[in-house]
């Protein structure tokens, strides 16, 4: 047998010139039912693709209709084919009555796929210059309502509309704008969870806030039913912007639950809080838990644990008020104090660089916080409970004061009084050697209004004197005025000299039944808050 050569390997087989007509007839009858069967296919595909095709005018028109459940008015219009399924729409209105809001878009482009049509599927939504106008209230109503229609089932992989914005009015103040840089929302279907990243500027406080999470699937006939959940962070928050204190606010945290009722938890970081009646900031962190109603902006705080310095704070509470009315909303919390500094507190009221008392501090109050009619100070209200344990006044002759009212009360007037004539005459100070260091505990009951506040039941003790008081302190001037009763270890003369302590020997004396008996005095108390001055004069029958 020949060796097979390459052109031999490479050729077709020859057929016998008798074979080769039915071997052509028989290909050809393949080849045009193959083409009968593709122009069948493609027949076919056409019909079904202008059946479904969903980009003219009023089938746009229609299924946003029916998705929204409102009116849709479309200005300039214009379909593709090529190379993406899709078309252009431009000045778009979405609305419903003036009592609900009104979605306005400049441009809208859809780009869909062939394959998509199929299942009604598309890849992707441009929407450029979104405005969302929502009246005083029309959000909430909006969510409430309940439609009989059932959307169109069309799903979408992403919605870009970058640089959208929301307006909502309010009927007591101006319209709150949030600006968004950033918002994508992606597998839009209405059976799932729609996944969404959004990056905008907050009105009040104004901020930088960043969140992404999950919405749905959609509950058509309660839409503020609707889950959501995700995480957020809040930066360059401007704190000054309400009324009566300052400072830049970070936060961050996760949410979950529905816009009627989203459980928000996290903290919060404020390096330079400050209060207006205040120059000293003070680093405030907070973690909460709460509970925001995001149709009118109630806030329910189950919790809010306040630090700063070494204080730490309870707080549970509501925010409440009229839907988007800040200045209406009202605050009201109830606070509580097991162990804290009075110096962290009074750091945030006084212009001194250093508090005028230092000292532990327990305290639990009720403060309400109504639409402010001037600041802070003659905002807030207040009504608790305090007591302030080995407490020591910053001012060294204020503390002085406190410390020979103490030697005086355990009978050491002739020494104190002595020294003090001594200093005064060689101008040295030689009183503080013979002083013992004390402290002072208070504990009382206090209502604020009005930048008063108004003490009862207030106890003030230092060693050898136990005083009861009630009056005023006046928070912006810092001025006090206080009057009542004191009781001394020693016998009232020997907590004076000169003609006064001779009188009162005589008088015990005379009274011999009193002889174990210290001195209970009338108080009044009267200066600042740093430089208290301190009256007493004999009750009847004193000693």
């Amino acid at each position: 047998m020949a060796p097979r050569t390459e052109e031999s390997i490479a050729a077709p087989p020859q057929l016998p010139p008798d074979q080769r007509g039915p071997a052509i007839r028989r290909w050809r009858r393949t080849a045009l039912w193959i083409g009968i069967a593709a122009l069948a296919v493609l027949v076919v595909a056409g019909c079904v693709l202008v059946a479904k095709w969903p980009f003219t005018r009023s089938a746009l028109t229609q299924s946003l209709q029916q998705d929204s459940q409102a009116q849709v008015e479309i200005g300039s219009y214009r379909e593709s084919y090529f190379p993406h399924p899709g078309c252009v729409a431009e000045n778009v209105v979405i609305h419903r009555d003036p009592a609900s809001p009104t979605l306005t878009v400049r441009r809208m482009t859809i780009l869909g796929s062939y394959p998509g049509l199929l299942h009604r599927y598309i890849p992707q939504v441009i929407a450029e210059g979104i405005v969302l106008d929502v009246p005083a209230g029309g959000l909430k109503k909006l969510l409430a309502s309940s439609g009989n229609q059932q959307p169109t089932g069309t799903s979408v992989g992403e919605i870009n509309a970058d640089g959208a914005q929301i307006v909502i009015a309010r009927e007591q103040d101006q319209p709150l704008a949030f600006n968004f840089h950033q918002l994508k929302l992606r597998d839009i279907d209405k059976d799932s969870a729609v996944r969404f990243v959004a990056s905008l500027q907050t009105p009040e406080p104004t901020g930088d806030l960043q969140i992404q999470g999950q919405a749905g699937p959609f509950r058509r006939d309660q839409a503020g039913d609707t889950p959501l959940s995700g995480t957020y962070s809040y930066k360059n928050a401007k704190l000054e912007e309400f009324t009566g204190i300052g400072g830049v606010l970070a936060s961050e945290g996760k949410f979950d639950g529905n816009l009627q009722a989203l459980n928000v938890e996290g903290t919060t970081d404020t390096p330079d809080f400050q209060l207006d009646v205040g120059i000293h900031p003070v680093e405030l962190k907070t973690k909460f838990h709460a509970v925001v109603d995001g149709t009118n902006g109630d806030v329910s705080l189950d919790r809010v644990e306040s630090f700063w310095g070494k204080t730490t704070v309870i707080s549970r509470g509501t925010i409440e008020g009229p839907s988007g009315a800040k200045k209406s909303k009202i605050t009201t919390l109830n606070m509580t104090c097991s162990s804290g500094r009075v110096e962290d507190l009074l750091r945030l009221f006084v212009h001194d660089d250093q508090p005028p008392m230092a000292g532990a501090i327990a305290f639990q109050a009720h403060v309400t916080f109504p639409p402010p009619p001037d600041g802070f100070l003659h905002n807030v209200r207040l009504q608790g409970e305090f007591k302030i344990k080995d407490g020591k006044f910053t001012s060294h002759a204020t503390q002085q004061e406190i410390e020979i009212l103490s030697a005086r009360a355990r009978g050491q007037a002739d020494k104190i009084e002595d020294d003090q004539d001594r200093d005064r005459k060689h101008g040295t100070d030689t009183v503080d050697r013979d002083l013992q260091s004390v402290v002072s505990n208070f504990q009382g009951k206090v209502v604020l209004r009005d930048g008063i506040a108004h003490f009862s039941d207030l106890s003030f003790e230092v060693p050898g004197a136990t005083a009861l008081l009630a009056g005023t302190y006046a928070l912006q001037s810092e001025r006090i005025d206080a009057q009542g009763t004191a009781h001394m270890e020693a016998k009232l003369y020997k907590a004076t000299t000169g003609v006064k302590s001779l009188a009162l020997k005589v008088v015990g004396v005379l009274k011999p039944h009193h002889a174990d008996k210290g001195a209970t005095v009338g108080v009044h108390v009267t200066g600042t808050y740093g430089h208290p001055s301190f009256a007493v004069q004999p009750m009847k029958g004193g000693q």
